[in-house]
Parts: structure tokens; C-alpha cells; sequence
């Protein structure tokens, strides 16, 4: 019997299946292009490459299932990583027969998979596609010394730009990937032909083989915008375009709300330092603290951190109505989300970053004027509660940044009490974490973090000569 984690819906099975039909339709289409049409081949030969490619093809699909099951939960991803190995095949055979075979960039794939899907299924990706490479070949030229370097540069090439060179966040450093995988491939390259071949053009070789690392990175540089755009994937490159202060939406935030700017900012310091103590995603951490309140702009005076003139709307309506207006900046921002073609991860910590925690300070206020217990069921957010790392250091250091800056803690003492109540009451009393796969020590590491962030921010400088507090 099947694992039920390797089970699929109905759908899922059925958008799994045409999209890899749809690649073995597209593999088989820029096969026939550069290596049968035109030439005068047996039907039983064409039907045996075809039959060899439905077998990978389908391996491909068995492996997914079994080891990286979630790429077929998304669609996207599914559709983008099957386009991919289509055009990376169609580059491939396109750089061999127009140009050398020397200089086919074979890392590409797994470099652009390996960054917008996962190294995983990069991997198996691009071996794939090499593998079909090195059967059409085989099949329609004979087997000869370059159709080995297809294979074992192939092969090694995939592993290394898999599993050690397509997570960088640096796009300078991709440079030296380029040199890394310009070596690899030429040192190969050279080897097997001087096993294989008697008479070889070194010179030519080396010297395309040498360019092909740098045509995988160059390509992979040129692609990776498109998929970003096309598909709405979430790199590290995009996340830290969104995070700059000159992205459309922070703009306008700073305009229309700039005590919520200044405290996603806060809260962004936050998040990020917390993030790299626990090995998270620091790119993502970032950008969700920046996000996180962007719904806060609809009605933006009714927020304490934008009532510069001191005056407050809630003191002229009642505690019901006040807390449907705060829950409200969270629908508002998934709104925004929509309406500004932003990743669509962003609605998760925008839903999730007060989980189904109560509006305290109305919740307290209604109360003022009940008579008996009130329950604060309508005085919740309406969740869900965090489902990742990311949602739940942001929620701890959301709430942190305003307590700490609100009562003006000045030891280290008090700010931990202060953060530690504030994770345990989400952890224990509320339930806030039980969706989640943080751990308890990663929770006393974001505590830490936070109190030291915060400590460094408000520390205290001297006092310089003619400087005095406005009486």
C-alpha cells in the first residue's frame, strides 16, 4: 500500500499526467526537428528512440512521485520545470548541430531548476535531458568519442550545478560558477577524448568547452527574469527586488502609512536575524516582514503607528466595530497581493502572521462594558495559524517589536521576560504553533536573537556639546 503522503488528488494526477504527456509530445517534436527530419530512417528506429524517450520520461514522473511528490501538488512549478527540460533539450540540440558539441552548456538546467523548483528534482531534471541527448546520438549518428563527453560531462555537470552551485544569492557569484564548470567540462572533455579518440582537435575542444560553462550561466542569467515574471516564482533574486524601498508597493506604504513603513522595516531587522540564527530563508524573512501590514494602507488612521496628530478614531466607535476594522488589513492585504501580481507565498504570512490570536486591547475594552463573562471568540483573527518557520518568526517578532518599543525596555533582563512571554503565550495558551515544525530550541534562539537586535537598536549615545532636550 501506497504512503498517503505519496498519494495524489484527483486533479493533481490528471494535471501531472498532461504535463508530462505535453513534454514527451515536445521532446519528441524537437527530436524529430534536429535529428530525423530530413534524414532516411526506418519507422522501426524512430519508433524505438520515441519508445526509449517514454521510458525516461516516465521514470522521470516515477521518481517525482516517490521523492519529490510536492512539485506535482503545484502546478506551476510542474508546468515550469516541464518547459524547462523541453527548452533546455532544444538548446542543447541546437548548440550541438549549429555551433560545436563541445560547447553545449549541460549545467544549464539543473542550475535554473535547482533555483526555481528544487535541487531534487534539478537533479533528475537535467540527468534526464542529458540521457535523451546521449540516445539521440547514439541512435541517429552512430556511437563516436563526443558522445561520451555528452554523457560523463552531462552527468557531472548536473551534480555539481544540482547540488553545489544553484543556490547562490549573489548573482556576481555566478561567475565563478561559470569558471567552475568551464574547468570541469574541459578537463573531461579532454580526457575522454584522449581514451577514445586517436586524432582530435584539441585546440577546438578546449576552447568551446571551456565556453560552455559560461553559456549555462549566461543562459540561466537570461531565464531566470522570464520564469520570475511569467510564472510568479519566488527566487532569491525577485525577493530582493520586492524588498528594496524603491519597489511600487513600499513606496506607496511609506506615502500613505509611514509609521506602519518604519515598523515593517523594524520588524524586517527582525525577522531576517532571526531567520539566518535558525538557518531559515533570510531573503524570504525579509520580504515577509516588509508585506506583512501592506493592508494597513486601505484605512490607514485607524492604526496606531500612522496617528501622528494624536488623534485616534477608535475613541468614537465601539470595540466591535474598531476590531472589524483591524482584522480587516489582513483580507485587504491579500487583496493587494492580488491586485499587484506579487508571489502568492505572500498572502500565507500575511493570513497567518496573527494566526487566530485575540485583538487584546479591544477584546478588553468591550469587556468594560459587559455585564458577566465575554467570550472573546469575535474578538479573534481569523487565521490560520502559522504553517512554516517563517510565518511563526514573524509572527513572535511582530508582536515583539511593538511591545518592546511601546513599554521602552532598557535591560536585557526585562526584554527577554517580555519576548518569552510573548512566544509562550502563543505556544502554550493559544495554540499558535501547532501547525508548525518549529522546535523549542529554535524558539529560544529567535528570543535571543530578538533581544539583542533590539538592544543594539536602542542603545544609548553621548550626549555632544550644545546638544539639549526642547523644553
Amino acid at each position: 500500500m501506497i504512503n498517503d503522503k505519496y498519494k495524489l488528488k484527483k486533479d493533481e494526477i490528471l494535471s501531472t499526467v498532461l504535463s508530462i504527456v505535453g513534454m514527451f509530445i515536445c521532446i519528441c517534436g524537437i527530436s524529430y526537428l534536429f535529428h530525423i527530419m530530413g534524414n532516411d530512417l526506418s519507422w522501426g528506429r524512430i519508433a524505438g528512440f520515441f519508445g526509449i524517450i517514454a521510458l525516461l520520461v516516465a521514470v522521470f514522473g516515477i521518481y517525482l512521485v516517490f521523492a519529490d511528490v510536492e512539485i506535482l501538488r503545484d502546478k506551476k512549478k510542474l508546468v515550469a520545470m516541464c518547459v524547462l527540460m523541453a527548452l533546455s533539450l532544444a538548446v542543447y540540440m541546437a548548440i550541438q548541430k549549429f555551433f560545436s558539441p563541445f560547447a553545449v552548456p549541460y549545467a544549464f538546467c539543473a542550475l535554473i531548476c535547482g533555483l526555481v523548483i528544487s535541487r531534487k528534482s534539478g537533479f533528475i531534471s537535467s540527468l534526464i535531458v542529458v540521457l535523451i541527448m546521449f540516445c539521440s546520438q547514439t541512435f541517429f549518428s552512430g556511437l563516436a568519442p563526443n558522445d561520451y563527453v555528452t554523457l560523463c560531462v552531462g552527468i557531472c555537470s548536473t551534480i555539481l550545478a544540482s547540488y553545489t552551485l544553484s543556490r547562490q544569492t549573489k548573482r556576481i557569484r555566478y561567475i565563478g560558477v561559470a569558471f567552475i564548470l568551464a574547468i570541469l567540462t574541459c578537463l573531461m572533455t579532454c580526457i575522454i577524448l584522449f581514451v577514445s579518440a586517436e586524432e582530435a582537435d584539441y585546440l577546438n575542444a578546449v576552447v568551446y568547452s571551456l565556453l560552455s560553462g559560461f553559456i549555462s550561466v549566461a543562459l540561466f542569467m537570461l531565464v531566470v527574469p522570464v520564469l520570475d515574471s511569467v510564472f510568479n516564482f519566488v527566487t532569491d533574486f525577485r525577493l530582493a527586488e520586492l524588498t528594496s524601498t524603491d519597489a511600487p508597493l513600499i513606496k506607496k506604504l511609506f506615502k500613505e502609512a509611514p509609521g506602519t513603513f518604519n515598523h515593517c522595516l523594524s520588524v524586517s531587522n527582525y525577522t531576517e536575524a532571526c531567520a539566518s540564527a535558525i538557518g531559515a530563508n533570510t531573503y524570504l524573512a525579509r520580504a515577509a516582514a516588509f508585506y506583512h501590514d501592506i493592508g494597513k494602507m486601505k484605512n490607514p488612521q485607524y492604526f496606531t503607528e500612522n496617528q501622528l496628530d494624536g488623534h485616534n478614531p477608535h475613541d468614537e466607535i465601539t470595540p466591535e466595530l474598531s476590531t472589524a476594522i483591524i482584522k480587516k488589513h489582513v483580507s485587504n492585504g491579500v487583496l493587494m497581493v492580488k491586485e499587484n501580481h506579487l508571489p502568492q507565498l505572500f498572502t500565507t504570512f500575511i493570513t497567518e502572521h496573527h494566526g487566530t490570536m485575540p485583538i487584546q486591547f479591544f477584546y478588553s475594552k468591550a469587556q468594560k462594558y459587559t455585564d458577566g463573562t465575554l467570550e472573546d471568540t469575535g474578538f479573534r483573527y481569523d487565521g490560520p495559524t502559522p504553517s512554516n518557520k517563517i510565518s511563526a518568526i514573524l509572527m513572535i517578532c511582530d508582536a515583539s517589536e511593538a511591545t518592546l518599543r511601546a513599554l521602552n525596555v532598557e535591560t536585557r533582563e526585562q526584554a527577554e521576560q517580555i519576548v518569552g512571554n510573548i512566544i509562550n503565550e502563543r505556544l502554550i495558551k493559544y495554540g499558535q504553533f501547532d501547525n508548525c515544525d518549529i522546535t523549542m530550541q529554535e524558539l529560544n534562539v529567535i528570543k535571543q536573537t530578538i533581544v539583542t537586535v533590539y538592544l543594539g537598536v536602542c542603545h544609548k549615545r553621548i550626549t555632544y556639546p550644545g546638544q539639549q532636550k526642547n523644553k
